[in-house]
């Protein structure tokens, strides 16, 4: 007996499927989408039960939707000579609308076509809604009785150059010195073993792909690295590879110090540990790095090893030609640029810092570099002591942190609010993440060190003026940092006296004059480049937020330490000794470090972000911000243009003779009766 038997009229199979659901499915459901030429095509069952194709061709129309669905899937599409997948013969007469065991049934049921299957459970009064829905496919059931045709064996490339492109097409690439596997989506390295179920989970998840285009399995993708020999990587050299292309490279480190292992550290953290454990006696000042390039041997175990990319360099022999262009470009003395600052008359050159703060007049003429490392870690360096500075601060923060909860979160959500009349609901509060307490604090220092370099050697066209009280206080800080036996603990009250009087003692030029507050003077300093250029907005509202923490942080200690002199009321000693110094009420440094927030958010709010680029699966259309560019168009168009520049003449006009002279005799190069094609000829 038959699993299941439908009662429809004249349908093909009435027996034909696991379930009544699989049955309604291939035989009965109203109408599928399929794509037909790239074209998405909603085809509808005909009258007689049959699917049409989308071709048009009637010997390729089924009623089996699962044999109609294998039948479009091939590629190319069959001619209408060719018939595959036919439907199975029918069971029964075609004259005859029901099987001989249901021809019995009462009379009612032929007058009334109701339930469309004898089943009439729970099951089925679903099973009724989903035939409805026309995009359904029967490859979502698995219970289907029908069986799926074998994926056709794909054509395996034979030569290395084959291999090459086919992997590229599955964003897989083989680095030629050490035969590295690169995904060339995520620009990373991954093992030549995981780069199957990498692509598979991170870039073909859920893509409906024809079956040129899917991802082959894990057999054939070893079997063509192994080809190229990718399963047996080779010993990365000490002086590191040259960068394979498609690898996003990061600034790391490595140990200058003589002797050392020449490895490779791509964040500083881990940097540090080796000094602590290659270099545990060696002075701080005494140990040196370079910076290099690097990339990850490995994304996936994130193991912390990275490879030093080798820069590429020119031809040991460089041709005639780029000779010449370098000697040009030193007689023009092209590649040099002045280190003092000039105020550029033409706005569009400014960028968008300059030409809205006018921060440029004001270091018309300094020297950028001198300025820009007072502000960087090399100002550690300028005197003896200050690379204390980062460790003692942290320890300051660390200690102040762990206090936060001693004050009530009334008096917290003042020192939280930058307006009295506006007070935050939420209180002010350690940082979410443990290392921001360790950045914030390590800004503050280099603040601190800024401040030290300008007091202890001022720059004549980059003035830092200081209130007598601070300056006496820097001092002070200096000399006990020379003092090696001292500990870092001891120094919590003398950080503490430090901050409190940058923010509490502005000086007077600064209440004359707004761009003399040290904090601005900072902000120029450490956002200055070599060329005269200026940072980004969006990078520098996170630094002036690390400073806004910091120093909210040591008015809500300096409340701590004073309250006893208000009977130990911390909001009387807010209001009355506190509150000047961190709202927006008094020309004081933490005002203009808030309305130094307030200008620099509008202008990262309005800076345009970075276009979004995307590739179809094929490789062959590019988008840039959803307009698509045909990249076989570009390139022809490259090259379109390029002949036509080369191949134009252009009019010479000379003592009032009109000749014409093509591209190449325009320009005259010692070298060129060296070459065998000149450009031209």
């Amino acid at each position: 007996m038959p699993r299941i038997v439908c009662t429809r009229a004249n349908c093909p199979q009435p027996s034909s499927g696991s379930s009544t659901q699989a049955h309604e499915k291939n035989y009965h459901s109203v109408k599928h989408t399929v794509f037909y030429d790239g074209i998405k095509t909603t085809i509808h069952r005909r009258e007689d039960g049959k699917l049409p194709c989308p071709c048009g061709s009637k010997v390729h129309a089924r009623y089996n939707f699962q044999k109609w669905s294998n039948l479009n899937r091939q590629l190319p599409h069959p001619g209408s000579e060719s018939s595959p997948y036919p439907d199975e013969p029918t069971t029964h007469d075609a004259a005859a609308p029901y099987p001989d065991s249901i021809q019995s049934r009462p009379e009612a049921f032929a007058a009334f076509p109701a339930p469309p299957l004898v089943e009439t459970s729970q099951a089925n009064q679903s099973l009724r809604a989903t035939t409805r829905n026309p995009e359904e496919s029967c490859q979502d059931d698995p219970s289907a009785d029908v069986d799926m045709p074998p994926e056709p064996i794909p054509t395996l490339p034979q030569t290395p150059a084959e291999t090459v492109a086919y992997l590229a097409r599955f964003n897989i690439a083989v680095e030629p010195t050490c035969l590295l596997t690169i995904c060339t989506e995520c620009h990373s390295l991954v093992e030549h073993v995981h780069i199957q179920t990498h692509q598979c989970r991170l870039h073909f998840r859920g893509l409906n792909l024809p079956a040129e285009n899917r991802l082959p399995s894990n057999a054939i993708i070893q079997s063509l690295l192994s080809s190229l020999g990718a399963h047996q990587p080779r010993p990365i050299p000490e002086g590191g590879i040259p960068c394979p292309p498609g690898v996003n490279t990061v600034q790391g480190y490595k140990c200058s110090i003589p002797g050392c292992p020449p490895m490779v550290y791509g964040a500083e953290h881990t940097f540090r540990k080796h000094w602590s454990l290659h270099h545990p006696t060696l002075a701080v000042h005494d140990r040196h790095s370079t910076r290099v390039q690097c990339f990850p041997l490995n994304t996936q175990h994130n193991d912390g090893t990275y490879i030093e990319a080798i820069p590429a360099t020119l031809s040991n022999a460089p041709s005639s030609a780029m000779q010449h262009i370098h000697a040009s470009a030193e007689n023009c003395d092209l590649r040099s640029h002045t280190q003092l600052f000039s105020v550029s008359t033409n706005a569009r050159r400014k960028g968008a810092v300059f030409a809205q703060s006018r921060w440029d007049l004001a270091i018309d003429g300094i020297n950028c570099r001198q300025v820009a490392n007072t502000s960087s870690k090399a100002v550690y360096d300028i005197l003896p002591g200050l690379e204390r500075l980062p460790v003692v601060c942290r320890d300051y923060y660390q200690y102040v942190t762990d206090r936060i909860p001693q004050l009530s979160i009334l008096v917290r959500r003042h020192i939280l609010s930058h307006s009295p009349s506006n007070i935050k609901n939420k209180p002010f509060s350690r940082p979410q993440e443990l290392g921001t307490i360790d950045k914030d604090s390590d800004y503050v220092a280099r603040f601190i060190a800024f401040l030290v370099s300008h007091h202890h050697k001022p720059i004549d066209k980059f003035p830092v003026p200081l209130h007598p009280e601070l300056g006496a206080q820097l001092e002070e800080l200096v000399n006990q940092l020379q003092e090696k036996e001292r500990s870092t603990e001891s120094f919590k009250d003398l950080i503490h006296q430090t901050v409190w009087l940058i923010i509490s003692r502005p000086s007077q030029q600064f209440l004359e004059n707004d761009l003399l507050c040290p904090f601005t003077r900072f902000l120029i300093a450490s956002n200055l480049r070599d060329e005269g250029g200026f940072s980004k907005p969006n990078a520098i509202t996170p630094n002036i937020a690390k400073a806004q923490w910091a120093f909210r942080a040591t008015a809500l200690e300096q409340i701590l330490r004073i309250q006893g002199d208000y009977g130990h009321d911390p909001m009387r000693a807010y209001e009355q000794a506190v509150k000047v110094f961190i709202t927006d009420t008094h020309p004081v440094l933490f005002t203009t470090l808030r309305q130094h927030m307030s200008f620099f958010s509008a202008l990262a709010y309005r800076q345009q972000g970075l276009s979004k680029f995307q590739w179809n699966i094929e490789r062959t259309v590019l988008s840039m911000d959803g307009h698509p560019i045909s990249v076989q168009s570009f390139i022809d168009g490259i090259q379109n243009t390029l002949t036509c520049v080369t191949s134009v003449r252009y009019t010479n006009y000379s003592e009032g003779v009109h000749t014409k002279t093509s591209y190449s005799s325009l320009i005259k190069l010692p070298y060129q009766a060296n070459l065998a094609n000149p450009v031209g000829s």
